[in-house]
């Protein structure tokens, strides 16, 4: 069995910390459901969390985070890719959701991942 490269353990590493308590220091509030998060890995994979965090907004030093725009299942999705850059769309329906999570958090890589698939879901579709 190959040794994994120093980026692959990089990457299991950072993965690892998904829904980890370990040394977060952020929780998201859902639907009355606490995540818990990172806020260096939040604010480096997305834009949005990198302005609240730098900006002085509330959020910024009370270190809890309500979302209200979105179901939990749907924020884990994204929370999950944040954290290891790997999605699965179980539908257009899904696909179009996400969507509009990554334009509302301004995560580039997410949305091109989403039209990704919704263009091709609808290829098939003609």
């Amino acid at each position: 069995m190959p040794m994994a490269t120093d980026t692959e353990r990089l990457i299991e590493q950072i993965s690892s910390l998904y829904l980890n308590e370990k040394l977060s220091d952020v929780t998201i509030i859902i639907e009355g459901v606490e995540l818990p998060a990172h806020s260096l890995i939040l604010a480096q994979r997305c834009e949005y969390f990198q302005i609240m965090f730098d900006s002085g907004m509330i959020e910024s030093t009370s270190k809890r985070i309500k979302i209200l725009e979105t179901s939990v299942e749907e924020f884990k999705t994204v929370l999950k890719w944040v954290y290891t850059g790997c999605i699965h769309f179980t539908s257009l329906d899904n696909a179009f959701k996400l969507l509009r999570l990554a334009h509302m958090y301004q995560i580039k890589e997410l949305i091109y991942e989403a039209v990704k698939y919704i263009w091709v879901g609808l290829e098939n579709c003609i």
